[in-house]
């Protein structure tokens, strides 16, 4: 009997010891992928190309900031056209959620010290559970914001510690450094051209492909919205709230452009979703996003074919000026003057 407890002993101890050890290298991957990027290469590109831009930035009267319907919306030398305002945009996607907004909020306004901004999701990202993964691949150099009991759950991921291996196996890590010099000279002198491919900064920071979904796909099944009380994302929400507060700036929240069958059967969840947003103190840039007909939506329900961002960006720009949400608009010669409605 003593020999039998003894053994069941030894396999306890061992089983604790190999889970000790298990947990322990989950979370060291988890560190070294959030630290190098291999955690998503392809994200931290983009990320190191957002904070080159910002690098070089300068004071700007509009800052947008947001998911990738901010990406394949919003034109800024249409923007600037059609307000005589300064504008600037730092789009990420929605794997970033509104987490990587927030920090993306945080760093333009430090760099840009614009008087309003612009966050710009698509609504789908409030009906998906929030990750901190995003929050925590772009928050270097911000205060660090959530509890640590969340930030240590964040950190011992399996499946980041797996794409962490997988990526450095792949040689991820050279994938996920900043752009050069000369990459960014071409993608600027490229995001100031009106008929730009919003696209290129795939391009030039040599992501890994999008796997374009058939357009087929969105005429499939039922598309409709249900909302549900997340506490993550109204935490988020309060969060870029109280941030726009503290920083006495006025901050729009716009939703990015949707496939109108979404907009046909949504109505419900985007009221509600507009009442969490209001509620908090946020201006709402429209109650409603712009629908997207089969002719004008791309590869996903959030994103609206190329040729239409210059449209879609005076939509917004009337929108916004409608609700006398915009700064002052500048003269020629820098002096503010009020803006045209």
């Amino acid at each position: 009997m003593p020999a039998a407890r003894t053994s069941s002993k030894r396999y306890i101890l061992i089983f604790a010891g190999a889970f000790v050890l298990v947990t322990l290298l989950v979370l060291v991957l988890n560190v070294i992928g959030f630290a190098t990027g291999l955690v998503n290469p392809s994200q931290k590109r983009l990320l190191a190309l957002r904070d080159a831009e910002m690098a070089q930035g300068g004071p700007v009267d509009v800052v947008f900031v947001g998911d990738s319907s901010l990406a394949r919306s919003i034109d800024e030398t249409a923007f600037e056209a059609a307000t005589g305002l300064k504008v600037r945009s730092y789009p990420l996607t929605a794997a970033f959620g509104y987490g990587g907004t927030y920090n993306m909020l945080r760093k333009a306004v430090a760099a840009d010290h614009p008087t309003t901004v612009v966050i710009m999701q698509t609504v789908r990202t409030a009906a998906e559970p929030q990750s901190y993964a995003g929050y925590i691949l772009s928050r270097e150099g911000q205060p660090e914001v959530i509890a640590w009991p969340d930030l240590i759950k964040s950190y011992l991921s399996v499946p980041n510690a797996i794409a962490t291996v997988q990526n450095a196996v792949t040689g991820g890590l050279s994938q996920s450094r900043g752009p050069t010099a000369a990459e960014l000279a071409v993608y600027k002198s490229r995001r100031k051209d009106a008929t730009r491919i919003v696209s290129d900064e795939a391009a030039l920071s040599k992501l890994s492909a999008h796997d374009k979904l058939a357009k087929q796909f969105l005429f499939r099944g039922e598309m409709k919205l249900t909302w549900r009380e997340d506490p993550q994302t109204l935490a988020w929400i309060d969060r870029i709230a109280a941030f726009c507060d503290e920083a006495r700036i006025r901050c729009i929240w716009a939703h990015g452009p949707l496939f109108e069958r979404y907009c046909q059967t949504s109505g419900d969840y985007i009221a509600r979703l507009n009442d969490a947003i209001s509620r908090r103190g946020l201006a709402l840039g429209e109650t409603a996003p712009y629908c997207l007909g089969v002719d004008e939506v791309d590869d996903l329900p959030e994103h609206p074919a190329r040729r239409r961002s210059a449209d879609i960006t005076r939509w917004f720009a009337a929108a916004f000026e409608q609700r006398h949400l915009l700064p002052a608009a500048r003269k020629g010669d820098g002096a503010l003057t009020p803006s045209a409605r």
